[in-house]
């Protein structure tokens, strides 16, 4: 075979190679995350392939774990309860942002002493002071 025939049969096998490729990762990348359903208050835990409604999640009991907060319960369902010292401080409803996790109260500007709560995967914080940073965290209540 003449080296020109060598060399032509080499580009057309590198385009060919080429042209596959790029039709797999179209198929295989590019479409499969046009077929995905648009995101709603269910995520991954961990980055996992294990689906959980976070919302959920978060609607429970939360005690504090921060000093000087270990006394502190937050009850969150369809409105929020934030107890401390047996004392209920807060009752009443939260607006919640399913982009942030941030929840903030319908009824006034603060939960009593706190500017708002952020819902993380196993973890609520809550935000005395921005300008101070000051945050307590609540953990999960155990029975």
């Amino acid at each position: 075979m003449k080296r020109g025939t060598k060399t032509l049969i080499i580009i057309i096998a590198a385009a060919a190679l080429i042209i596959v490729g790029t039709l797999m990762y179209k198929h295989f990348v590019t479409d499969r995350i046009m077929d995905r359903p648009a995101a709603s208050p269910t995520g991954t835990a961990d980055g996992g392939g294990m689906e959980f409604d976070w919302i959920t999640d978060m609607k429970q009991d939360w005690v504090g774990e921060t000093s000087g907060y270990e006394n502190c319960v937050v009850s969150i369902s369809d409105k929020l309860v934030y107890t401390k010292d047996g004392k209920t401080l807060y009752d009443g409803g939260y607006e919640l942002d399913e982009d942030t996790g941030i929840l903030t109260p319908t009824d006034g500007d603060k939960f009593d002493e706190f500017e708002c709560f952020e819902y993380h995967i196993g973890k609520l914080t809550g935000t005395v002071s921005e300008e101070d940073s000051t945050y307590a965290e609540f953990v999960q209540k155990t029975s």
